[in-house]
């Protein structure tokens, strides 16, 4: 709503239909799975970071090949230029599908946060900017302390309500959609 702290004024609330069912990954994908996409080898459980938007729709074609489903993205030279929604294969989640997984999925009303409605992070929930990252950048949670220095091993956390880890901090996840104002 538009009175909800931290609510920007570009932002505004949509109206979407969950029309079919969807899957998603329980965790990031980590440097390993992407190393095997890119045909190098890698057991880093780093989640994979300073991916493009197409990158990440080609990791999701690639997936789709590897299991025989039909790919999401068509794909042009190194661009993406379209999609088949219709089509059964991986593609990533849209912003809608991600926010329902955060904020909404087996709860029984919608919250703010991943964590609930509270501003403040309960202890243990995510990988943030903590007190550890003062001195690498300039805005940082104090009197919070996730026990890790930069990037977490994926899993590093409790999984949320629905088994998925992640949704808060660490990395950030791109989405199907694209921006507008």
């Amino acid at each position: 709503p538009p009175n909800e702290p931290g609510r920007r004024r570009n932002e505004h609330k949509l109206d979407v239909d969950f029309s079919r069912s969807f899957w998603v990954s329980q965790h990031e994908i980590t440097q390993a799975q992407y190393a095997a996409f890119k045909g190098q080898s890698s057991n880093s459980n780093l989640p994979q970071t300073d991916v493009s938007w197409d990158d990440a729709a080609r990791f999701s074609n690639w997936l789709s090949e590897q299991e025989g489903l039909p790919v999401f993205y068509r794909i042009q030279g190194s661009r993406v230029v379209g999609f088949d929604p219709n089509s059964r294969g991986y593609r990533l989640p849209t912003e809608a599908e991600w926010e329902w997984l955060a904020k909404k999925a087996k709860r029984p009303r919608s919250t703010i946060y991943v964590w609930g409605n509270q501003s403040r992070i309960p202890v243990n929930s995510g990988n943030f900017a903590d007190e550890s990252s003062k001195a690498n950048q300039l805005i940082f949670l104090e009197d919070y302390d996730d026990k890790q220095v930069g990037v977490a091993p994926v899993g590093s956390f409790s999984a949320d309500r629905v088994g998925l880890h992640d949704l808060a901090g660490n990395v950030s996840e791109w989405v199907h959609d694209f921006y507008t104002t």
